[in-house]
């Protein structure tokens, strides 16, 4: 036989064969479908198909200027360093919600939390097996303490304690949390943390790989290890945990892809919803600052990440952009819609995402879950005021033993933590840009002191 022909007989048994492969995989997903009416298949189908408008849109709503970010533009948030975080989350879901396992890491509210036991403070129960740990995002922060784990195993050691957060300082982001932090966790009693802030509930579980609760509690793992040697039998162990990401008050991107939200115009679960049931009784800190000096503050921390240049002309520019986008968007959606309206100003773009200082809409949604005494609400204003004042208020909501007036004093006196240091030659904004955003924020700020009993800004 000539070589060509046998060439010829060659493509046509690969293809024969691409065929047969075709048909199998339609005869297994017809049986699989079986069960189903056709309608409900034909309402399947449409569902995969707004899917797909939905990823298409968003790649149209992805500003231009994402092409020449820098490389470590996405890092603070979680995503990969590329430019392509907001389409590559996107894909990712859209991916997940036809993939049985990823979607069930994703529906955090029927996950099964383990039973905290009474012998500690925390959150915490005791395990026998703990999986490797495949997220890029939580491999650096728990790659020692699981390491630690693995030495133990031939001390005879063969339980590991897992814990979640005690409290959680969830925000709002430029209002002093990576200060109170800071301190908070020079308390005897706090354990020793990897990291500030995980962003796993809001952010990180958003990316391949990082969506198990195995991955939250690694990244929460040398906590955990302290607590387990400070661990005594008979005795309460008194030492906490925390996970202080500001992102979790209001940052919920990518809600109505996420697993309780289909079907709603306005997010039906929140990352309210979601500590809650983790946690019920959880300790919830939140840090609010004036909406008007907190944006001015957030232009510059975004502005550095993204090595934009900044001047008060550009900040007074965007203020007037987001506010018309805004007002644009309450002539068809609710306030708590708009708030939530993520398109508005993507939050992995150089955007001012203006909506998060209105802080009632989010704080009315918390105060849904949590009763008032587990959540101190506190402003950057009077903290900075009064350091040592509000920190002993705190140290009590957390039940955490008075200290002495010296170790106090000590920490209070430590150097701030997480000062502006980008574009401090600035200056303040121009005075016309301060009147509109104190215009616009006014009435919700009102309503704010209206719902905590206390003039506010």
């Amino acid at each position: 036989m000539k070589l060509k022909e046998r060439n010829k007989l060659t493509i046509v048994a690969k293809f024969l064969g691409v065929v047969f492969l075709v048909s199998c995989i339609r005869n297994i997903v017809m049986e699989m479908l079986h069960p189903f009416k056709l309608e409900q298949a034909q309402v399947i189908h449409r569902q995969m198909l707004q899917l797909v408008s939905h990823m298409q849109r968003a790649e149209h709503r992805v500003p231009s200027h994402l092409q020449n970010r820098p490389n470590n533009s996405g890092r603070p948030w979680g995503y990969h360093a590329r430019d392509d975080a907001f389409l590559a989350a996107v894909r990712y879901l859209t991916h997940a919600r036809y993939n049985m396992t990823l979607w069930r890491d994703l529906d955090l509210m029927k996950l099964q939390v383990p039973q905290p036991l009474s012998e500690f403070t925390s959150p915490c129960w005791w395990v026998h097996n703990v999986r490797q740990n495949h997220c890029p995002w939580g491999m650096e922060p728990s790659r020692a303490p699981l390491a630690e784990l693995a030495s133990r195993k031939g001390s005879g050691e063969t339980r590991v304690l897992r814990c979640l957060p005690y409290f959680y300082i969830i925000g709002q982001g430029k209002s002093g949390t990576t200060d109170l932090f800071n301190r908070l966790t020079k308390h005897p009693d706090v354990a020793p943390h990897a990291m500030k802030e995980t962003q796993w509930v809001c952010r990180a579980r958003l990316r391949e790989s990082c969506s198990s609760f195995e991955t939250y509690l690694n990244l929460l793992q040398k906590s955990a290890n302290f607590i387990q040697k400070k661990h005594k039998h008979d005795t309460v162990n008194p030492y906490i945990t925390s996970d202080a990401t500001p992102g979790y008050f209001s940052y919920i991107d990518f809600w109505d892809m996420l697993p309780g939200n289909e079907g709603c115009t306005e997010p039906c679960v929140t990352n309210a919803d979601i500590i809650h049931h983790l946690n019920p009784r959880a300790k919830i800190i939140l840090s609010l600052r004036n909406p008007t000096d907190r944006l001015y503050s957030y232009y510059f921390f975004k502005s550095a990440i993204l090595g934009r240049m900044v001047s008060k002309q550009d900040f007074h520019d965007l203020v007037n952009r987001e506010i018309g986008k805004f007002n644009n968007c309450l002539a068809s959606q609710s306030l708590r819609g708009c708030c939530y309206n993520y398109t508005i100003a993507d939050s992995l773009t150089e955007e001012l995402d203006l909506r998060r200082g209105i802080y009632l809409v989010f704080l009315m949604d918390w105060m849904k879950v949590f009763p008032s005494n587990q959540i101190h609400v506190q402003t950057f204003e009077d903290y900075t005021s009064n350091e040592t004042k509000h920190l002993a208020e705190i140290f009590k909501f957390l039940n955490l033993k008075s200290l002495p007036d010296a170790a106090l004093s000590k920490i209070t006196t430590l150097k701030t933590a997480g000062p502006r240091k980008y574009g401090r030659t600035v200056g303040d904004m121009m005075a016309e840009t301060r009147v509109t955003l104190d215009r616009f924020y006014k009435p919700h700020n009102e309503e704010l002191a209206t719902l905590m009993g206390k003039d506010y800004w």
